[in-house]
């Protein structure tokens, strides 16, 4: 904040902005931190704009000056400090705060505001916290700022990791490693990182001895982005929680958060919320609250992270402390348990494999979700610094990739109904049910009459989708039948022409060379055949399975090197484990198309590239490169190109003739899908094929 008065000389935290600098001298700054914005966890979308978001500021902050200027469209509101702002974008009051990183970092950790996340940087010059001074006071300033200069580097950065939690990163910003944290893990040596042993799928060891599950994955994705050395420790829940609290372990995956483990451990996420399910037998009812269980025994992983609370709010609940969730659930099923708790991934795995039929998830523990962090030893602050920002750089793909692979289960409690008989007394609950048991009949009724509706509606529209999409593949069948023909025919004229003008050497070569081709074109004609009757009208449904579209770039590309001479140059970039739903032959010649046309485009330089990843959305994937990109007017005739009938009312194929485009247009089309543009901040062209559902 600048000076209020001119009585007050200076204020030692203030943003130097172009107004204030009208009224104020400042120092250099004595803080760097990046200017970011931070909403509720996956609360709202965040238009470049920000046209009519809610933006809680400090009053009097710098922040208000730049968006009024540069954000009109916001709705700035107001509070008295940081810590005001940004409860009341924790609590929904405000949509989103914008301040710099340190600070909001310090107040979210202190506050414990977990469901507050850091969403991108902002691009404004707030990034630095310097001294002002008032300008009737140039020789205070001088002082100041002659007197900042004999302060080192080491002195600087002491200060800050003093007084400020570890600086997170920015999500989608490139992660770097500084020249301290290099410094540091070369130094400390193998990260020893431990996990629970039998907690699948979160973490667990497998047959062969290695640690696999979502917890394992992701640590790992961290351990490559920061190039950690891990020696890798496993064992019973309890053992490795007491290794970690004695200082034996660096790092503990899969860690919930407690008063008291806080005092021993640095936490660094969570990076998952997830339900702590209560599990009863099958015949028992469901559940609302573990009052209902008072005097009985309930199962628990030993060092459960409820442990306490539930000592404490329910202190005649027997408690039966296990060392694994399998025990706590098979101590259920014998019936030497009455309940038991437990994350609900591990718990409805264990279900589905176990106990099917015997057990179920009757309920949840109101307040009690199983929230995951890595727990990092105090000893080692620099770590759970590295660790936080490598987080904080994962990109969503990465994320819901490792979501993909491990997690499937949703929960969706039912809520509490009451008792007709509380309600109305014993008489009337008897009519009442009478009634209701008819009313309910006859809105089943009305339920499948309109289900059956929907559904043959569905049928109809997937029948016209097909026929259209046959259509369209008779056109491409067609004019692709053609252009084998002729390419064909031009072969086979030139080798006749060579045959006819060849020297006496190299004449007994011909021959054998026309077999061989003459012999391929057999397998060229059946192949215009099928193409010739499939764009006579037959109608042709298409197979689906799951396509693993890394895996086909990954072998189309070898094949591209053949046809490109300038491959050499280009650099793939494939996202691991992109699946989809759908044909894999027309998947194939969408990606060939594709992949054909981005490396004929990009600039022919060392740093050109192409870049295949998952869409934003989950239901395709984009291929890009870095070449020159389209014009507007190249952009709006490709958008427009599918759209646009032919004389046969069939459509064109060739988008101003690019032929690759073309191909990949219509082989989407025809697989019901579609094609766009994407923009992308570096240049070039990038193509999003959405399809109807990922694997």
């Amino acid at each position: 904040m600048p000076p209020s008065t001119a009585a007050t000389s200076t204020s030692f935290r203030c943003s130097p902005t172009e107004a204030r600098r009208k009224k104020y001298l400042f120092t250099g700054g004595h803080l760097h931190s990046p200017a970011v914005v931070i909403t509720r966890s996956g609360s709202i979308e965040l238009p470049a704009s920000l046209d009519g978001l809610r933006i809680a500021v400090e009053k009097g902050h710098a922040s208000h000056e730049v968006l009024e200027r540069s954000k009109p469209a916001a709705r700035l509101i107001d509070f008295v400090d940081t810590e005001a702002a940004l409860r009341a974008v924790s609590t929904g009051e405000a949509d989103a705060y914008i301040g710099m990183l340190a600070v909001a970092h310090y107040y979210i950790e202190q506050l414990h505001l977990i469901n507050l996340t850091v969403r991108k940087h902002f691009d404004a010059d707030l990034s630095a916290m310097a001294i002002a001074v008032n300008q009737n006071q140039p020789v205070l300033h001088s002082i100041l700022r002659k007197a900042m200069m004999f302060v080192s580097d080491d002195e600087g950065n002491a200060l800050i990791r003093r007084n400020l939690p570890a600086i997170v990163g920015i999500p989608g910003e490139h992660f770097r490693l500084t020249a301290t944290e290099q410094a540091w893990l070369l130094s400390h040596g193998p990260i020893r990182m431990g996990y629970d042993q039998a907690f699948y799928p979160l973490s667990y060891t497998n047959p062969n001895h290695q640690a696999e599950g979502y917890s394992i994955e992701l640590f790992r994705l961290l351990r490559d982005k920061t190039g950690l050395t891990v020696d890798e420790t496993a064992g019973p829940w309890s053992s490795v929680l007491k290794k970690a609290l004695g200082g034996d372990l660096d790092v503990l995956v899969a860690a919930a958060r407690t008063p008291q483990r806080h005092e021993q451990l640095l936490f660094v996420g969570p990076y998952l919320s997830a339900p702590t399910v209560i599990v009863t037998r099958s015949n028992y009812q469901q559940v609302w609250n573990l009052a209902e269980f008072n005097g009985r025994k309930l199962a628990l992983l030993k060092e459960h992270f409820l442990h306490d609370r539930i000592r404490k709010d329910y202190p005649t609940i027997q408690l039966v402390e296990v060392a694994t969730q399998e025990d706590a659930l098979s101590l259920v099923a014998a019936g030497s348990a009455d309940v038991a708790i437990g994350n609900l991934h591990a718990v409805n795995r264990l279900i589905q494999s176990r106990f099917l039929g015997s057990l179920y998830i009757a309920g949840h523990v109101p307040e009690g979700d199983s929230e995951l962090y890595l727990g990092v030893s105090k000893k080692s602050p620099e770590l759970a610094a590295i660790l936080r920002r490598a987080l904080d750089a994962l990109t969503p793909e990465e994320i819901v990739a490792a979501k993909n692979r491990w997690l499937d289960t949703v929960y969706a409690p039912a809520k509490p109904e009451p008792d007709i008989a509380t309600l109305a007394g014993p008489p009337a609950a008897a009519l009442l049910t009478l009634l209701i048991g008819g009313a309910w009949s006859a809105r089943l009724l009305r339920r499948e009459r309109q289900a059956r509706r929907t559904a043959e509606a569905s049928l109809a529209e997937r029948a016209q989708r097909l026929m259209a999409a046959n259509a369209r593949l008779e056109t491409l069948a067609s004019t692709a039948a053609r252009r084998l023909r002729r390419s064909a025919a031009s072969l086979h004229d030139n080798l006749n022409l060579l045959r006819d003008t060849a020297t006496s050497d190299g004449r007994d070569d011909v021959p054998a060379a026309l077999e061989r081709l003459y012999e391929s074109d057999g397998q060229i004609g059946h192949v215009l055949a099928d193409l010739e009757r499939l764009s006579s009208g037959t109608q042709v449904s298409l197979p689906q399975e799951t396509v693993d579209i890394s895996a086909l770039v990954q072998a189309l590309w070898p094949k591209l090197t053949e046809s490109h001479a300038t491959l050499q140059t280009v650099q793939l970039d494939c996202a691991p484990d992109i699946r989809m739903q759908g044909d894999p032959v027309l998947l194939r010649g969408v990606l060939f198309s594709l992949l054909s046309r981005a490396i004929a485009h990009v600039r022919p330089q060392a740093a050109a590239w192409v870049k295949v990843r998952a869409s934003a959305t989950g239901r395709g994937f984009e291929v890009c490169d870095n070449g020159p990109g389209l014009s507007p007017a190249e952009a709006s005739a490709l958008s427009g190109a599918v759209a646009q009938p032919d004389s046969r009312g069939k459509g064109s194929l060739e988008p101003d003739g690019d032929t690759d485009l073309s191909i990949a247009m219509w082989l989407t089309h025809r697989y019901g899908g579609d094609i766009s543009i994407v923009p992308q901040d570096s240049g070039g062209t990038c193509f999003r094929i959405t399809l109807g559902a990922p694997a």
